[in-house]
Formats: structure tokens, C-alpha cells, sequence
């Protein structure tokens, strides 16, 4: 490809060109004369590459390491039971049953405890805690806590655990 700039033309040519023109360009092997590159398709160009480059940031995911932590409140009133969540750096995330449900049955798969799949999810709880226990606190007896790493989008989502 030849390029003729703005100062070339006026050397060669002795004629500027329009304002909107950066160069002149023409392939070796064309037999068509000279094209313009103007600066909208310059402008252009930097755009298309300037939102791939905010898509690639944007959706990028991490992997960092977090606890899964599983409590039990005991209170007859309103909020008494047992919770699972995932404890991170970059925040703490509820399994409840209906939005994490995927992730609850993930790790209740990989960490069968010796229990069948059919059991009662409380049972499972009760055994998680005897198996990796941490020292009460509060109202919250018993608890325990597993390490393991989890993956975050770049707005610290939760996507998903790895086991």
C-alpha cells in the first residue's frame, strides 16, 4: 500500500487537500487511482476499538478464594435456622433457596458428608458443621466453615464455585 500524507501532496502536487482528508492511499496492485482516508473514518475505527476494549474490561471474571459458611440461629422467632452463604473479599452472598439454588446443589454434591442425597437439607447442615466447625458465636451455634474459591464478574457478582 502507498500512502500520500497531507504534506506530501502539497510537495508533489503543490494542492492541499480538504481539511476532512488525513492521506491519500492506493494498493500496489490496483489499477483504481488514488482513495481518501478521511478523519469520520478515523473517528470510526478509534470508536470500534474503544468499546471492544470497555466489552473485554467489562466482562471479564476472576477467580478468588471464599468460604463457604453454613450457621445455625437459634431463635423460635422470625429468622431461626440454619443459612449457607459465601463469604468473600469482595462481599457476602445468601444462598437462598430459590436464586442459588445451582449452587447449593453443587456443593452439597461435592461434600456428601457420608449422607445420601435425599436427606433432609438440615441434617446435611448439622453434619456440615460437625465436620468443619468454627467456634460459636452469638446466637449462631453451631457454624462451620469450608474454603474453596469462587468466580466473580467484574461487578462482584457471583457466577459460580469451583470445587
Amino acid at each position: 500500500m502507498t500512502i500520500m500524507t497531507r504534506s506530501g501532496a502539497l510537495g508533489w502536487w503543490q494542492k492541499e487537500l480538504p481539511k476532512h482528508i488525513l492521506y491519500l492511499y492506493k494498493d500496489n496492485y490496483s489499477p483504481c487511482g488514488w482513495k481518501e482516508y478521511t478523519r469520520a473514518e478515523h473517528n470510526a475505527k478509534k470508536k470500534e476499538r474503544q468499546e471492544a476494549n470497555i466489552l473485554r474490561k467489562r466482562h471479564c471474571l476472576k477467580r478468588v478464594p471464599c468460604y463457604i459458611y453454613v450457621f445455625f440461629i437459634n431463635s423460635d422467632f422470625l429468622f431461626g435456622g440454619f443459612y449457607i452463604a459465601i463469604w468473600s473479599i469482595h462481599g457476602i452472598w445468601y444462598l437462598k433457596r430459590t436464586q442459588y439454588k445451582h449452587l447449593f446443589e453443587k456443593i452439597r454434591r461435592h461434600l456428601p458428608l457420608g449422607l445420601l442425597p435425599i436427606i433432609d437439607d438440615d441434617i446435611w447442615f448439622n453434619e456440615f458443621c460437625k465436620k468443619y466447625p468454627m467456634k460459636p458465636r452469638g446466637i449462631q451455634r453451631p457454624r462451620g466453615k469450608y474454603l474453596v474459591h469462587c468466580i466473580l464478574d467484574s461487578y462482584n457478582n457471583l457466577i459460580d464455585i469451583c470445587l
